[in-house]
């Protein structure tokens, strides 16, 4: 699969992204409906929020060329990136209605049309639009959990140290290890430390309900609470705003909290997007986390979005409850993770009401907190945090197999690997093979590039993020001889060839 770049007049509204996660997964999910994409190419917009918006015809900044290449060529497809984000497309962002509208106005064929997002419920509001609207050719949805794969960016693989030479239960148990004994380390307790964690990194109404309410409550003294300054021209919006109507908040209360603003425990940058930031000294000083999503309000039914914020806990291996939409806590089985119903009473999820929801969530952690402090010993305090090792590890390895298990197979299908290791047991030998290996890239490049088997072009290192990105440093002593061209080949024949092996 070939990305087109370079097709995007400056505009504010979409972008040209250099790298976006889409493309990979893309890669995957025309592979698993059997779409050859040996040939395809794709033009890839990432929207600019919160900059875009529903009336900006952002397909006349797309060169004349590429248009032409769009209406003509049925092997190129056109991509609307909206993965960051998780907005209701039945109630919030009309996204549907500006691809329909710009398939008919330049004549695009919709089946050549996907729109990649976070909101897990797209699938079905794709469907219910298409009724509505009596639309028999569909535009292409798909949804995947962005933010699953962006927390081992440089950061957490630096801290994980994923060693590809390792199996995944190797790594799973390294991190549990490590998990135990930083917390053993840095966490003591209650009255010299604190029990739980709740970040907030853009003040949103619900965050400032839920902080102001944690701040009220003799609890308050057991909890790192993180929240930004508050302007008072703000103050009416936020009390407008969800969750704040009906909750019996007064304007009175809420100019109250603003006075002991901010709230800062990580960060005093409240703007900039921390995202990658792992926040590991605080997870390793605390037993659980109050995760702080992104929105409380599903639109009847119409969004489900995973930010972050809740991967960096699974990350983390601490237990946690999500303050979010309805259901999001327990909907996490649908994405092969396990339940911290061990640790806390997750009946609130399931409660419509975002004000009535988040007290109960919030009497829940409080039962919690008070539960902890009558232990006897800081011992047994830290054992709660860990006493479900198979739910953190479990977590673990799905978080960790989300970013490398990226391939489908079927039964018959010829696979190359890498074999790095043979062992001898009771049972007899075992064969470990990779897909991920870094010797695996340069191996292929063995077989591909003569030059490189003949020993002409030595590969000097290799460095590869497994279904993202790679790179591979070659040299030679014979002037005659161009070492990257040698391995690109003519017309990128040859590192197409690798390309299409590994999948993107």
């Amino acid at each position: 699969m070939k990305r087109i770049r370079g097709f995007l007049r400056w505009n504010s509204f979409v972008q040209d992204p250099e790298f976006t996660q889409t493309t990979v997964e893309l890669a995957r999910a025309f592979r698993e409906n059997n779409i050859e994409d040996t040939d395809i190419s794709i033009i890839t917009v990432l929207i600019a929020y919160p900059k875009w918006y529903p009336d900006s015809d952002f397909w006349t900044y797309v060169k004349r060329k590429v248009q032409n290449q769009m209406r003509e060529d049925k092997k190129t497809f056109f991509v609307f990136d909206s993965s960051t984000e998780g907005f209701s497309t039945i109630y919030g962002e009309p996204y549907f209605d500006v691809l329909y509208k710009m398939a008919k106005d330049y004549k695009i064929d919709p089946r050549r049309i996907f729109f990649t997002s976070s909101n897990m419920k797209d699938h079905d509001n794709i469907m219910r639009y298409n009724m509505e609207h009596k639309i028999e050719t569909s535009i292409n949805v798909f949804t995947y959990l962005n933010f699953e794969q962006m927390i081992f960016g440089t950061a957490g693989q630096t801290e994980v140290d994923l060693n590809q030479n390792e199996d995944f239960d190797t790594i799973v148990e390294r991190r549990i290890q490590t998990a135990v004994k930083r917390t053993k380390h840095k966490y003591h307790h209650p009255q010299f430390s604190k029990v739980g964690l709740s970040l907030s990194r853009v003040n949103r109404p619900h965050r400032t309900f839920s902080a102001m309410e944690i701040f009220n409550s003799e609890h308050f003294k057991d909890m790192y609470v993180s929240h930004g300054s508050l302007k008072k021209m703000n103050l009416d919006y936020y009390l407008t705003e969800m969750p704040f109507p009906n909750s019996g908040v007064t304007y009175q209360q809420l100019k109250n909290f603003k006075k002991h603003l901010p709230l800062i425990v990580d960060t005093e940058d409240f703007k900039t997007n921390h995202a990658t930031a792992l926040h590991s000294d605080l997870n390793d000083q605390t037993l659980f986390q109050i995760v702080n999503e992104t929105f409380v309000n599903d639109w009847q039914g119409t969004s489900l979005f995973y930010s972050e914020k809740t991967f960096r806990s699974v990350y983390h291996m601490q237990p946690f409850v999500i303050w979010g939409q309805p259901g999001i806590n327990k909907r996490m089985v649908d994405y092969g993770y396990k339940l911290y119903d061990d640790w806390f009473d997750l009946s609130f999820d399931d409660i419509k009401n975002p004000v009535k929801r988040w007290r109960a969530l919030w009497k829940e952690v409080r039962k919690q907190i008070d539960h902890i402090r009558s232990m006897d010993n800081v011992k047994e305090q830290k054992r709660w945090k860990f006493k479900n090792e198979t739910v953190l590890k479990h977590n673990f390895r799905t978080l960790l197999e989300g970013k490398y298990t990226r391939e489908t197979f079927k039964n018959g299908d010829r696979v190359r690997s890498y074999i790095y290791d043979v062992k001898e047991d009771s049972k007899g030998y075992q064969v470990f093979l990779s897909r991920t290996h870094p010797n695996f890239l340069s191996k292929l490049f063995f077989q591909e590039v003569p030059e490189i088997y003949e020993g002409v072009i030595t590969v000097k290192s290799v460095a590869r993020d497994p279904g993202s990105r790679a790179k591979i440093s070659v040299f030679t002593e014979d002037s005659t001889i161009d070492p990257v061209g040698a391995c690109v080949g003519m017309r990128g024949s040859r590192v197409q060839t690798i390309v299409n092996e590994l999948h993107g």
